[in-house]
């Protein structure tokens, strides 16, 4: 399995896209997203949710 982590702090100007990006990728094996946020005070929890 591929686990492709991602650490980010106030990314709601990035995280979007950087996940859509993600998603369209051909991946041929399972794969997991982490992503860990440091205490982001923007929007970023609230994307990552939606995404």
């Amino acid at each position: 399995m591929l686990s492709i982590v991602i650490p980010t702090s106030n990314a709601e100007d990035t995280i979007g896209e950087l996940l859509e990006s993600i998603k369209a990728q051909d991946f041929h094996d399972d794969y997991e997203v982490i992503i860990i946020d440091n205490g982001s005070k923007d929007k970023t929890e609230e994307i990552v949710k939606n995404t």
